[in-house]
């Protein structure tokens, strides 16, 4: 991940992000050169293949890019449909199996 989530917040409508600082500004930036310059490039020296070759790897980059900072800007949550199986009353601290013996530390 090459951004920073602090740098960004999500779009109100559709998928993807918002700058909301400079330093976001300037990572918008510098992606929009990364995917433009080298295309550009490519096709005036009349490669075209090689063009989209570069703009689709470079697009799929930036997806994954932004996926992982809309990733570590949702907070986890923990599964609230758990079933713990087991008796709660009992104060029990050892578990004996036929191979293992475990104790509970606390």
């Amino acid at each position: 991940m090459f951004g920073k989530p602090q740098w960004f917040r999500r779009k109100k409508v559709g998928w993807g992000l918002r700058p909301v600082t400079v330093q976001g500004w300037l990572y918008t930036a510098a992606w929009s050169a990364v995917l433009a310059l080298p295309f550009a490039t490519l096709v005036l020296r009349n490669q075209p293949a090689e063009a989209l070759i570069w703009l689709a790897a470079a697009c799929v980059l930036l997806v994954y890019d932004v996926r992982q900072i809309m990733a570590v800007m949702t907070p986890s949550q923990p599964a609230e449909d758990v079933l713990y199986i087991g008796d709660d009353e009992a104060s029990n601290e050892r578990l004996a199996t036929r191979n293992y013996d475990f104790r509970l530390r606390r």
